[in-house]
């Protein structure tokens, strides 16, 4: 654009033009562009979750996330795996199991939902049983449940955190559904 199109009167100026040559102050400057970079934007006003269901939701994980990681470890210490069907994990992958069990042992309880802390309860106790089974036993974790008509070997762990990922998403939108209506104020 030549600089005589940029100040002709019957054209509106360009605002990315402005904005740059200005320093963009105000509205348009440098904050609201870091702004809307996020991906979400933040809720405006917290969703209204009391503190006495989040701490419920939390005692629903534990409670959940120590059952499955009780009956895993003891099946797996009962009924032995094969010397074939170890699974072992690279410290990286280790690393990732610690990491996402301590994160969703954390963040699944903020929405005081006893079902989405049925399902985090489901995976991070799987997770902290397989992350101990590495620990317990060197080879590997172990993977007592064999298919061999369909050629896979798993855990009750595995089996609880596929278990608790499927509930995952049912009981997030019935977290949706019932602060629907906060959640539109939003928009």
């Amino acid at each position: 654009m030549t600089p005589a199109a940029a100040t002709s009167p019957d054209r509106k100026p360009d605002r990315r033009h402005d904005e740059r040559r200005v320093g963009a102050e105000g509205p348009h400057g440098p904050e609201r562009r870091r702004r809307d970079r996020r991906l979400t934007p933040p809720l405006r006003h917290p969703l209204p979750i009391e503190a006495a269901a989040v701490r419920e939701a939390g005692r629903v994980l534990l409670l959940v996330a120590l059952t499955v990681a009780t009956v895993d470890l003891v099946d797996k210490a009962i009924s032995p795996a094969l010397p074939d069907y170890y699974h072992p994990r690279p410290f990286p992958v280790l690393l990732v199991m610690i990491a996402v069990t301590v994160l969703g042992s954390l963040t699944f309880p903020r929405a005081g939902s006893r079902t989405l802390a049925v399902a985090g309860g489901l995976m991070v106790g799987g997770g902290a049983a397989n992350t101990l089974s590495l620990a317990f036993w060197g080879e590997g974790v172990p993977d007592p449940l064999v298919s061999y008509r369909l050629g896979i070997a798993f855990n009750l762990a595995d089996v609880a955190v596929t278990a608790g990922f499927l509930l995952l998403f049912p009981a997030l939108v019935v977290f949706v559904l019932q602060h629907r209506h906060d959640l539109e104020a939003e928009l």
